[in-house]
């Protein structure tokens, strides 16, 4: 079974030696192999598609829930953010962030919610999949 350390080092790879990967993506097709829960992967850097693989799924050009992976794009979005100054740190809350998101009727703090709060999933905000 492909480890997730594994699989981050494959596609990290593929970032930094395009050719690498393009040399290398039998190996890499053998780890996406070892990951049933994964339907496809495409790896780009710049405008250079560099991997692109659905061995599983809907396919490549079909929209799916990442679900859990979108945390990890917003939490990088959010380190983005802090790093050009546009948030000031992970305390930061909604209010602070933005402005007037928070709708007057909402629970008494939502706005005080912090960015750290959302992108570790503990905001205490009703969940959004399933039934909901």
């Amino acid at each position: 079974m492909t480890t997730r350390r594994t699989f981050l080092l494959a596609g990290s790879a593929a970032l930094a030696a395009p050719r690498l990967v393009r040399a290398q993506s039998g190996e890499l097709r053998s780890l996406i192999q070892g990951m049933p829960q994964l339907h496809s992967l495409q790896i780009a850097r710049g405008g250079d598609v560099i991997f692109a693989e659905a061995p599983r799924g809907g396919g490549l050009d079909a929209f799916a829930n990442i679900k859990s992976c979108s945390k990890s794009i917003v939490a990088l979005l959010l380190g983005l953010a802090i790093d050009r100054g546009d948030v000031p740190a992970v305390t930061a809350t909604l209010d602070q962030v933005a402005p007037g998101i928070v709708p007057p009727d909402a629970t008494e703090g939502v706005a005080d919610i912090t960015m750290e709060d959302l992108v570790t999933l503990r905001a205490g905000l009703e969940r959004t999949s399933g039934a909901n």
